[in-house]
């Protein structure tokens, strides 16, 4: 009995053997038969933003738009040389009528540093102090090393008043011109003033902080406006 089982034994080994080369043969075989099917899980696992091929999707639709066979580049030069619209001859223009034409608009006049009309005098005093001509900046005080007013074109010194010509009006024009470090920097700044009826004097004051720079007292003159002056 023990030497049948042995035989039996064996031989199962043997068979075992033979058989798994058999088995690798036959997988091999079955894998070469499908590269279809690989191919498409590759296809799956790429990106949408990778170049389709011709023909498929919206990129390939571009592409065959885009590309002109060789045959077919003379007939388009042939065809460029007629144009397929023919030109319109140019439209008669209709007279404008008066009425239609742009008339132009009209400019609002500036005061003048000159009245107009029939003048008064008003006396007008120049009470703008030494120290609030100083300019501060980062700290440090800068005095302008001149300093000019004017009222309606006559200049009036610091603490000292002139009696200044004024229209029916009533307006003021006060321009001041300064200049820092013997004229390496320059301001310069014209402002309109209404006095109030029947005001016989005002005073001016300045401050560089304020808005505007030029001040009157408010119940003897209403600002009106302001300008630069380049210099």
């Amino acid at each position: 009995m023990k030497k049948k089982n042995k035989k039996r034994f064996w031989v199962l080994i043997v068979l075992v053997c033979a058989a798994i080369p058999l088995i690798t043969v036959i997988s091999w075989r079955e894998f070469k038969s499908q590269p279809t099917t690989t191919a498409a899980v590759t296809q799956m696992t790429e990106p949408s933003f990778m170049e389709q091929p011709e023909g498929e999707g919206e990129e390939g639709e571009l592409y065959e738009q885009e590309i002109v066979p060789f045959e077919q580049e003379g007939e388009q030069e042939e065809t460029e040389e007629y144009p397929q619209t023919m030109p319109t001859a140019p439209a008669i223009e209709k007279p404008m009528k008066p009425s239609q034409v742009a008339q132009p608009e009209a400019t609002q006049e500036k005061p003048t540093a000159q009245p107009q009309g029939k003048t008064h005098t008003v006396t007008i005093a120049n009470d703008i102090a030494e120290k609030s001509l100083n300019y501060k900046h980062a700290f440090i005080n800068y005095h302008p090393t001149m300093f000019d007013l004017t009222v309606n074109g006559k200049k009036i010194e610091p603490g000292t008043e002139q009696a200044v010509p004024v229209g029916d009006d009533n307006m003021l024009t006060i321009m001041y011109y300064c200049e820092f470090k013997d004229g390496k920097r320059k301001s310069c700044k014209r402002y309109f003033y209404k006095l109030k009826p029947n005001v016989k004097s005002a005073g001016i004051t300045f401050d560089w902080h304020a808005d505007p720079r030029i001040m009157m007292d408010k119940n003897k003159a209403e600002f009106i406006s302001f300008e630069p002056i380049e210099v």
